[in-house]
């Protein structure tokens, strides 16, 4: 369950022997429209969240209206 007691979702690196490299979880009402890996290892995710979000236990205020959210998380 989430620490925040809201939706999460869970992104989840898979390196090259199949074994999971790293997880991170986004708390709030989060909707992903696009997940993709750059280059050098960064996954960046795109989408929206209603009022607020946790990423990294840090809290990305919002509003009543939908926001969006563009995240680099390394590796």
């Amino acid at each position: 369950e989430p620490a925040h007691g809201v939706a999460a979702v869970c992104i989840v690196k898979i390196a090259a022997d199949g074994a999971p490299a790293w997880a991170r979880a986004i708390e709030g009402g989060m909707e992903p429209a696009a997940v993709v890996a750059d280059a050098n290892g960064h996954v960046w995710i795109g989408g929206t969240f209603v009022e607020r979000a946790w990423v990294g236990g840090k809290l990305i205020p919002g509003n009543d209206t939908t926001g969006g959210l563009l995240l680099r998380l390394n590796p």
